[in-house]
C-alpha cells in the first residue's frame, strides 16, 4: 500500500507537472507560429520565380518529430491505466453534475408551472 503523501510532496509534484505542460504548450505554439512563417517565406520565394526545394517541409518535418517526442515524454507517461481511471471518474462526475443541473432546472420549471396553475384556479 502506498504511503500517504504530504501536502508539500503533492504540491511539488503538481508544480513540476505544470512546468512540463507549460514547456510543451510553448513548444507547440512556437512550432505552429514559425511553421506559418516558414511556409510564407517558402511561398514568397516560389512566387518570385526562384524555384528552390521546398525547405520548409524538411525543417518542419524534423521539428515536428521533436515536438512529437516532447509531447510523448510529457503526455505519454500519463496515458496509462491510472490516467484512464482518473479520466473516467472525471467524465462520470461531469455527467452527474450536468444531470443534477438539469434536474434542478426541471424541478424549478415544474414548481413555477404548478404555482402559475394554482393562481389561475383561484381567479
Amino acid at each position: 500500500m502506498p504511503l500517504p503523501e504530504s501536502d508539500a510532496d503533492a504540491y511539488e509534484r503538481a508544480r513540476r507537472r505544470v512546468q512540463e505542460l507549460r514547456a510543451l504548450y510553448t513548444h507547440v505554439i512556437l512550432f505552429a507560429a514559425l511553421s506559418v512563417v516558414q511556409f510564407a517565406i517558402d511561398w514568397l520565394q516560389d512566387r518570385s520565380g526562384e524555384r528552390s526545394i521546398d525547405w520548409a517541409y524538411w525543417s518542419l518535418f524534423g521539428w515536428g518529430i521533436g515536438v512529437a517526442v516532447h509531447a510523448w515524454s510529457v503526455l505519454g507517461q500519463s496515458l496509462g491505466q491510472e490516467w484512464e481511471r482518473r479520466k473516467i471518474e472525471e467524465l462520470v462526475a461531469r455527467d452527474r453534475a450536468r444531470l443534477e443541473t438539469l434536474g434542478r432546472r426541471a424541478s424549478a420549471a415544474a414548481t413555477a408551472r404548478d404555482a402559475g396553475g394554482a393562481e389561475e384556479g383561484r381567479s
